[in-house]
């Protein structure tokens, strides 16, 4: 594989603030070695991002046979069974797919690789379906926490007074856990929380085009039909009119979890409306204030067309299922194609890169996209459901 390529393309990527990143020297000596962060951040939404581009050649007419196509069924096994070990929700389903893709990348290896060597690794891997199915999502008894841990306790000066530092950092822990215990540190975090939510609304009063004033006057009609035209005279007592002023925001906190943006990196997401998975770049984020109604936030998105879903005729049905089992979307934006959206439809910021043109038979606004959300598989839409299979 060619490395000065594959370095070139990832400066592409745009990763959400919430993922980190990896160095920029990917595969130097300089570089050093990757974290386990790093490592799964290279695996889950670098490598799906570039590697077709790499293995694929003519998304229309692939050989699986070829020694093209069975690195790419290897890399996409993989990447599957990494999503499955890390979701933090899984079913009994997801088991027996991680045995099935775990089974095709032995299979696909050892055609790749010669004298392949079988580690411990390997074998332990073998065990991963019966533990999903003894304990549920893996990251709740994983010991990375307390790998973690001793790393830092390794990393400490202790004057090689041994014996003396242990009873020191359980001292704190108890007197951590006391405090934490009390009313008061539970005001005190409150309060901060207060604080925050106190805060979000900041942002800059604008009055909006007459353009954009009716783009949002007919959204918000659907949603609250007695909503007035500030034109609309005379108004009656008490009347709810949208005013032209509204409050522009570069940032919003939704769903209490998910931190969003109008510039990248956290400007691309996945929402749901009306039982459907979409996705989208923010534009703009605006507070409305209505008579009579709470202040909310709405989203101004730009969509993003899903251009090789489930039953699309563009691609053979091996590289769209290449794409599902790396949860990659390959997608088209249309400039001016803009729809408002409520902050509650968010389900993730993603992860994505834009194409060059002509890519993958799509003449302009290309995106690749990787949603973090923590899932075993894609989520698609399958005759207007959420549907979790292929």
């Amino acid at each position: 594989m060619d490395m000065n390529l594959f370095r070139s393309t990832m400066t592409e990527i745009v990763l959400p603030t919430t993922i980190g990143c990896i160095p920029s020297q990917l595969g130097k000596a300089k570089c050093g070695k990757l974290k386990a962060s790093q490592w799964y951040v290279l695996f889950v939404y670098v490598i799906p991002l570039i590697i077709t581009d790499i293995f694929v050649s003519d998304i229309d007419k692939i050989d699986p046979k070829s020694n093209l196509a069975l690195i790419m069924e290897n890399i996409a096994c993989l990447v599957q069974c990494t999503h499955i070990v890390n979701s933090r929700s899984v079913k009994i389903v997801h088991t027996q797919r991680f045995e099935d893709s775990y089974r095709r990348y032995n299979q696909t290896s050892k055609k790749i690789f010669e004298n392949l060597t079988i580690n411990p690794n390997h074998h332990y891997a073998l065990h991963i379906p019966e533990q999903i199915k003894l304990w549920g999502p893996l990251g709740e008894v994983a010991e990375w926490t307390g790998e973690r841990l001793i790393g830092k306790m390794h990393s400490i000066q202790t004057n090689h007074r041994m014996g003396e530092l242990e009873g020191t950092m359980m001292k704190r822990f108890c007197q951590i856990q006391r405090l934490e215990a009390q009313d008061g540190f539970s005001d005190l975090t409150d309060s901060n929380k207060k604080v925050n939510e106190q805060s979000e609304p900041r942002g800059r009063a604008v009055i909006m085009d007459n353009d954009l004033y009716e783009q949002l006057l007919a959204y918000m009609q659907v949603t609250i039909p007695e909503v007035r035209h500030h034109q609309s005279l005379p108004h009656p007592i008490d009347a709810c009119i949208l005013q032209p002023d509204v409050l522009f925001q570069s940032t919003h906190l939704c769903n209490h979890t998910i931190r969003v943006s109008v510039a990248s990196p956290n400007n691309c997401i996945c929402f749901k409306v009306q039982q459907n998975i979409e996705y989208g770049f923010i534009h703009d984020i605006i507070r409305v204030t209505l008579p009579g109604h709470q202040s909310f936030n709405l989203l101004r998105i730009e969509r993003i067309e899903n251009r090789f879903c489930k039953g699309a005729r563009q691609g053979s049905s091996v590289f769209r299922y290449w794409l599902y089992q790396m949860k990659t979307v390959i997608g088209q934006v249309f400039p001016g194609r803009y729809d408002f959206i409520p902050t509650s439809a968010v389900q993730s910021i993603v992860a994505y890169r834009r194409l060059p043109n002509n890519t993958y038979g799509l003449n302009s606004g290309g995106v690749m996209m990787v949603p973090v959300n923590h899932l075993s598989v894609l989520q698609i839409n399958s005759s207007n459901n959420l549907a979790e299979g292929h």
